[in-house]
């Protein structure tokens, strides 16, 4: 369940070739900045990114969404995904991303 009032972590999937460089890695954090709007069972998210947003990957559109202590994680301290989901727009206004990310698998929202 994505819950809209706690940080969101953004991660891609690495570039490597084989299993020991392949990972996801961290490419921002911020907030979800609205409600979540649906449109024909597909949910669109924008996330506000602290900081930089570099994706190294481009080659892959897809993004893993984690929040502390959600998920699969046994303890509070550690992200868990709460989201798959592709890029669809990337802004930049006054040194902040916006991150527009469409979820067309199931997805579950709450505060």
């Amino acid at each position: 369940m994505i819950r809209l009032n706690k940080s969101v972590e953004l991660l891609e999937w690495g570039l490597g070739s084989k299993q020991g460089n392949q990972n996801w890695n961290k490419i921002g954090s911020g907030k979800i900045i609205q409600k979540p709007k649906i449109n024909d069972g597909i949910a669109e998210i924008i996330v506000s990114v602290n900081g930089d947003f570099v994706k190294a990957n481009l080659n892959d559109e897809y993004i893993k969404i984690a929040q502390l202590g959600e998920g699969l994680t046994a303890n509070a301290n550690q992200a868990g995904e709460v989201g798959m989901g592709r890029i669809k727009k990337i802004d930049k206004t006054n040194n902040q991303y916006l991150v527009t990310i469409e979820l067309k698998g199931a997805a579950k929202f709450s505060n």
